[in-house]
């Protein structure tokens, strides 16, 4: 597997089963998650099982991100005046204008340079949220570096949890400060 930097990552998943159940680790190979979900194992050898809770675990907490993700947007554009609204919309249009690409929705980028403008996150919370909303929406695992700068992760936890419960925790954190 390897990583977007293009270096190989070498990791051992072991199972037991029968020779016709080894079509499983075959999907594995193809799996775009895997070469950052590897870094995060300390060992060179993972268990298949241990390994299945984790990608489990990533697909259901993958849809409570993306909700709390559009809620944040929502709530962002009910406090943004018409006049900032205005500016990033025609900033993004110019953006895909450069790459003759039509304008169908605004990325997430805005929202968050929208929030560090009024100090309502800082630059590692911003970084935190754009890298993991990205990973995910491309079904890929954030970095270990980036995950690190704002976690202290638990081996007793899936990653996956813990990444989602502070990406959920500071969203929160953010919409309650946006609402007061």
């Amino acid at each position: 597997a390897t990583t977007d930097e293009k270096k190989k990552v070498y990791k051992t998943v072991t199972d037991k089963r029968k020779r016709k159940d080894f079509s499983i680790f075959r999907k594995l190979i193809y799996d775009r998650r895997l070469p950052a979900l590897f870094e995060y194992y300390e060992s060179d050898i993972i268990d298949y099982n241990t390994l299945r809770l984790e990608l489990n675990d990533y697909n259901r907490s993958k849809e409570k991100l993306f909700k709390r993700v559009f809620d944040l947007e929502e709530e962002i554009i009910k406090v943004m005046s018409d006049d900032e609204l205005t500016k990033i919309l025609i900033k993004e249009k110019e953006k895909l204008n450069k790459k003759n690409k039509e304008v169908r929705n605004l990325p997430h980028n805005p929202y968050l340079d929208w929030l560090k403008s009024y100090n309502i996150i800082n630059e590692e919370e911003s970084i935190f949220l754009k890298k993991v909303r990205n990973k995910l929406s491309h079904n890929e695992f954030p970095l270990k570096e980036v995950i690190e700068q704002i976690i202290s992760l638990d081996n007793n936890q899936t990653f996956s949890s813990q990444i989602i419960k502070k990406y959920l925790e500071i969203v929160d954190k953010i919409i309650s400060e946006i609402k007061n």
